[in-house]
């Protein structure tokens, strides 16, 4: 070992060393700091790599619902405009229907009118003495 004399004698030397074990020492945990960092930030890339494609095929199926959304919305539009369409037709028919039902119709309009009235007079007659 070396002597406490050398040591006296040599304290300069001493302190020197010991300040470039000190930095060495500083040297080294920094590294081992610095190493670790990168470690996680390494780790941290690949997540957000991962989640950055996740949230990219996230919105592409947004957009597509998006884009099935406008068609189907386009299509329902097309369809009760067509089915308005047909309501007013069935209801133009209807109501011409029903002005034809509530109008009272010569029996001449009839196939069977003149039978009819054939009937009725003959019921008639028989009716009164």
């Amino acid at each position: 070992m070396i002597g406490l004399a050398f040591l006296r004698a040599n304290w300069q030397i001493v302190a020197v060393v010991g300040v470039l074990l000190i930095a060495g020492a500083t040297i080294g945990v920094t590294r081992f700091q610095l190493n670790s960092c990168r470690a996680k930030v390494a780790e941290f890339e690949a997540a957000y790599r991962i989640l950055s494609r996740s949230v990219q095929v996230q919105n592409d199926a947004v957009e597509e619902l998006e884009k099935k959304r406008a068609a189907a919305a386009s299509r329902a539009a097309q369809a009760r405009a067509e089915a308005a369409k047909g309501i007013a037709a069935a209801k133009q028919r209807a109501d011409a229907l029903a002005a034809l039902l509530a109008a009272p119709r010569a029996l001449s309009e009839c196939p069977a009118g003149d039978a009819i009235v054939a009937v009725r007079d003959d019921l008639r007659s028989r009716q009164t003495p």
